[in-house]
This record gives C-alpha cells, sequence and structure tokens, in this order.
C-alpha cells in the first residue's frame, strides 16, 4: 500500500502499486516519468459533471486532472490525491452533488519508471439535495424542499456542543460539511465527512481547524467561492479589523494532511462597511456584503483568483465597492430607511434583502441611469422574528421566523406578490437564523 489516507471520508480510494514504496517511506523514486492509472466506477451516463480526481505535486501545483479510466504521465515523486465531487442526474432542482464515499485527501507515491494503480468509486452523498437551516448549535437538513407538495420535514439534524450558536456552514469542493462556531469557547471549523452528513445526534467531526487570525473575532458567516476557497465575514476584531478573511481552496486540502491552524490567503476590508455579516456572490464571481452597522448593502466586483494564476485577486487591504445599497420605504408619513440587512437573496430580477428590525423583504436593483433604488418593499409584519432568507432552485423564496414559542417555522415567500405562507413548523429548528443550499444553488446569469 503506497496511499497515506489521512481521511476516513466515505470517497474510497484504493491504491496500489510502487512495489512496496509508500508515500511515507522516503524511498519513493523521483525525477523521470512515472504513470498513475485511474479506475473509474462510477458510469459516465449517471453525471451531469462527473467526479473530478486531482493530483497536486509536492509544492502544490496540480499536475492533472482525471475524470474517467485513464492515465496520467507525471515525473515521479510523492502527490496528493483529491477527488472533487460530481452532479449526478436526474434532480429536480439544482444536481445532486455527489463524490466518492474514503479518505478525502491521500498522499501516494508515483515512482520514476513505475506505475500507481488508483480506482476510485462514486456513490451519492447524504447531505445533497437538501436545504440545511441554522438554529443555535444545531444544523437540520430538509430534502425535498424545492418539490410541489412535499412534506416538509428535517431527516437529518447535526448537533455541534460547545459551539455557542454557529455561525455558518458550507460544503469544500470534496463534499466536507465546514462548520463554524462563535468566539465563545474560540472560533473553530469543525469539519465532517460526506457519509457522516446524515441522522440525528451529535456531529462525527473528523478534525477541528483554528485560525489565529480569527481569535477575538466577531465571526458572521461562511460562504464557498466557486473556486472552492472559504469566506468568512468579521463584524469585529480586537484589533479592530472588521472584513473579510478568504480561506483558500489548497489550504482547505492541507488540512486534512495535518494542518491545524489555517492562515488567510487574503484579508479585506471594504470600504465603507463597519460590521459586515453576510456574504452572497454573483454569478460573475462578484460578491454583496450585508453590513448592519451602516444598514447598507455593498456590492464588489469579482476580485480575481484566490487559488488560480488569473487574474490574481489583490493583496490584502481596501476593496472598492462599485455599488451600495440602501433602502427605504414610505407607508404615507414619508420615507423611512430601512435598517439591519440581516439576509440576501438573488434571482434573475436582482437582490432581495431581509432588513430584520424593520420587518421587510426589499427588492433593490439600479436604474437605468446607475442609481440605485428600491423597485418595492413587502411587509413581515405578520412574523414575530424573520431570519434567514434563501432562494431554491426553483426560484421559490423562503423565510424563517422565530415565533417565540421553542420551535421556529418556515414560510413560502412569494416574490411576485410579497405573500407569506406557512410551509411547515421547524421544531428542529427553534430560532433559525439562516438558511443554505447543497449543492448552492445555480446562480441566474
Amino acid at each position: 500500500m503506497i496511499a497515506r489516507s489521512i481521511s476516513t471520508s466515505s470517497l474510497a480510494l484504493a491504491l496500489a502499486a510502487c512495489a512496496g514504496k509508500g508515500a511515507d517511506s522516503g524511498a519513493c523514486a523521483s525525477g523521470g516519468t512515472g504513470t498513475l492509472s485511474l479506475t473509474a466506477k462510477h458510469v459516465d451516463g449517471q453525471w451531469i459533471s462527473a467526479p473530478a480526481v486531482d493530483v497536486h505535486d509536492s509544492s502544490g501545483a496540480l499536475a492533472g486532472t482525471l475524470t474517467a479510466t485513464g492515465t496520467l504521465d507525471v515525473p515521479g515523486g510523492t502527490y496528493t490525491i483529491s477527488v472533487r465531487r460530481g452532479v449526478a442526474a436526474p434532480d429536480q432542482y439544482a444536481g445532486s452533488a455527489s463524490g466518492l464515499l474514503t479518505g478525502t485527501v491521500s498522499e501516494v507515491c508515483i515512482p520514476d519508471g513505475g506505475t500507481t494503480d488508483l480506482t476510485v468509486d462514486a456513490q451519492p452523498q447524504p447531505s445533497s439535495a437538501r436545504m440545511w437551516g441554522i438554529s443555535g448549535e444545531d444544523l437540520a437538513g430538509y430534502p425535498g424542499i424545492s418539490d410541489p407538495g412535499a412534506t416538509v420535514q428535517a431527516d437529518a439534524v447535526l448537533s455541534f456542543p460547545n459551539t455557542n450558536d454557529l455561525r455558518g456552514a458550507a460544503w469544500d469542493p470534496w463534499g466536507n460539511l465546514w462548520a463554524i462556531s462563535s468566539p465563545t469557547y474560540g472560533v473553530r471549523f469543525l469539519v465532517v465527512e460526506p457519509q457522516d452528513i446524515t441522522g440525528k445526534g451529535d456531529a462525527k467531526v473528523l478534525h477541528e481547524v483554528t485560525s489565529s487570525a480569527l481569535d477575538s473575532a466577531q465571526v458572521e458567516d461562511l460562504v464557498p467561492d466557486a473556486e472552492g476557497n472559504l469566506w468568512v465575514t468579521v463584524a469585529s476584531r480586537d484589533d479592530g479589523f472588521a472584513g473579510v478573511l478568504v480561506y483558500s481552496v489548497d489550504d482547505l486540502r492541507n488540512s486534512f494532511l495535518g494542518t491545524t491552524d489555517l492562515t488567510p490567503a487574503r484579508s479585506w476590508t471594504v470600504t465603507g462597511a463597519t460590521a459586515p455579516s453576510r456574504a452572497y456572490f454573483d454569478a460573475d464571481a462578484g460578491f454583496y456584503l450585508s453590513d448592519p452597522g451602516t444598514d447598507t448593502v455593498f456590492h464588489v466586483p469579482a476580485v480575481g483568483a484566490i487559488s488560480g494564476t488569473s487574474p490574481v485577486a489583490p493583496a490584502d487591504g481596501a476593496l472598492t465597492p462599485d455599488t451600495a445599497f440602501t433602502s427605504y420605504t414610505d407607508d404615507g408619513t414619508g420615507p423611512r430607511g430601512l435598517s439591519y440587512p440581516a439576509d440576501m437573496a438573488l434571482d434573475s430580477t436582482g437582490l432581495w434583502v431581509l432588513y430584520q428590525t424593520s420587518g421587510i423583504v426589499a427588492h433593490l436593483s439600479r436604474s437605468a441611469n446607475g442609481d440605485v433604488q428600491s423597485n418595492f418593499t413587502y411587509g413581515l409584519g405578520v412574523l414575530a422574528l424573520p431570519s434567514g432568507l434563501v432562494r431554491d432552485g426553483g426560484n421559490g423564496m423562503w423565510v424563517g421566523n422565530d415565533p417565540q414559542t421553542g420551535a421556529g417555522d418556515l414560510q413560502r415567500f412569494d416574490p411576485t406578490d410579497g405573500t407569506l405562507s406557512l410551509e411547515t413548523g421547524l421544531p428542529d429548528l427553534p430560532s433559525p437564523v439562516q438558511f443554505v443550499f447543497d449543492p448552492p444553488v445555480p446562480l441566474p446569469g
């Protein structure tokens, strides 16, 4: 066996060859040319996009990718193997994210003049095709949320004790769940493998990862970008920093090989923002940032690649928004500004913002001359504490609510007229604060 599989996820990498020369032995023959031979057991017709086997050399550079049975010739040496999950068909709304079910990341020797055999067997991941809601230390998954007439009921509830409220949840390119805790017990990333994102009870945490940059930070959100990097919004930190920290997909991969303290690849403030909260990417890789400190939503154009090479994102410093959205409503007594933009959703018509303190959902867009305007607002006066706004893959919109009765509820929001309809009670989410989909719902172009 020549692989050192650090993770025991459901990914099942079967590795053999190298005539006993393991990656840990220090005897891997380097230089010249070696061959990686991949046997992909998944059926090509089952995938919208097949799982991708990435091969990185010892410097972290991508040496090649295989998505089907075949071979890859590389210079002899030790390599890191990781498998990005694919998108399986059929699915009713966004494509079911699936991947390989053993170690997320493995180290393997591909020796000069030799062949290393790799077998990959892809299975659906139980976390996918669900809306996930956060309440306190719990994360609850709801399947079939976009299916008309479906019963909305959690089939998975993961508890993360001693986190004193989760501040965000996201899935990495390999299908692992990353949850982030509040600073009460120290900000931590808690990583759960695909096959363990199921059932009800305490989460089976594979490992915890920290970051010195998050010491004393008031974390608000955790969001993946298209590259697979994780963005953390920070409302405040003891040194006065408020902005976004970006952790590269390369560092996430290395965490499965023993790295336990991550250094952000980028540390940015956003000009004008004083207490950043939610982040939301658009189809052009720009991002929206809500800022309850100024009751503003900022839009920052695409910053470039974090892990890629073109164009490279700017260095640490300040990002300049191209738009600052503020909104107001007028009940006949004059304009009244809306306060506390708590969450956002984006559809083909523009940006929707939930203003929690005002109890209003506003639709924001640019006018023909480029000025920002609030096209219309819908009051949510029937909700005790609206929290969490999300769009599903069928263009349905959902709002969470905490009626202060010990169980939250989920409201279907009709963006054409602003009406609400109670879809279901949420006994597993007494105080819902955020909803996310796995896989992320495709963004409108």
